[in-house]
């Protein structure tokens, strides 16, 4: 997504922040691609399980810089398992944690898992802003735009897999604003608003409708379903941009 320099700098970085964190006894090494192992002698899982977690916490306030100037965070995932619990041989023990690293992965952002312990439920992924709108050239627009100021963004091209994402008991995502299309495939947007008003999606995020349709009872329809705001198509960024950081400043007051 954001072009190899950049995964490589990701890649550089965490190996920089491993090398001058752990003691001369652990053993560390880079497996393949992104995965590194390292060994950690005389610890047991939860021991090293807390160290990974806090250095992931270290390692997701680092910003980096992808190929089209726009910033982002980068997350990791671990898989632990200890000699001789869960193996007595290098590759039992790597088996073992690159099943509990399949687990972490899934579960989402800086997630430590070790081996023979449950899967831990995916954690609500927050953004800033998400999108719900097919037109790729708008939204293309409006990534670049937020993303390049430090805003997290989320997309969903239609309707269905916005709701999916947004509601139930612990939703994927959970956005500040959602930037909310009237004509989206599968489901209407005021349909999605519908549903979001219905699962108190609004009550902890602001929707803002952006239409090529202006008339007054799609307007007042929208704002009774618990919309904050209505845009009119074709709207200029820089207006949008400034409702979108206008309701940002709002939320977090």
């Amino acid at each position: 997504k954001y072009g190899r320099p950049a995964a490589d700098a990701v890649v550089i970085s965490f190996a920089q922040l491993v090398a001058k964190s752990f003691r001369a006894e652990d053993v560390i090494g880079r497996w393949s691609g992104g995965e590194f192992t390292i060994g950690m002698y005389g610890s047991n899982k939860d021991d090293a399980a807390l160290k990974l977690s806090h250095l992931f916490g270290l390692h997701q306030r680092q910003r980096f810089v992808g190929d089209g100037g726009g910033t982002f965070h980068a997350t990791l995932s671990a898989g632990v398992s200890q000699y001789p619990i869960d193996g007595v041989g290098v590759e039992e023990l790597r088996n073992s944690a690159l099943d509990a690293l399949a687990l972490a992965t899934a579960a989402g952002a800086n997630q430590v898992v070790q081996a023979g312990a449950p899967a831990p439920e995916a954690p609500t992924l927050q953004v800033d802003v998400a999108v719900v709108d097919d037109d790729e050239a708008i939204v293309g627009l409006l990534r670049h735009t937020m993303e390049s100021r430090g805003l997290k963004v989320a997309v969903f091209a239609d309707g269905e897999a916005a709701v999916a994402a947004l509601t139930g008991n612990v939703p994927e995502i959970q956005a500040s604003v959602i930037l909310l299309d009237v004509d989206v495939p599968a489901l209407n947007g005021l349909e999605v608003l519908r549903r979001l008003n219905a699962a108190g999606v609004t009550e902890k995020s602001s929707v803002v409708m952006l239409t090529a349709r202006t008339g007054e009872s799609e307007v007042l329809a929208a704002l009774d379903l618990g919309a904050t705001d209505h845009v009119a198509k074709p709207f200029s960024v820089p207006i949008l941009m400034h409702k979108v950081r206008s309701v940002l400043r709002q939320n977090r007051g």
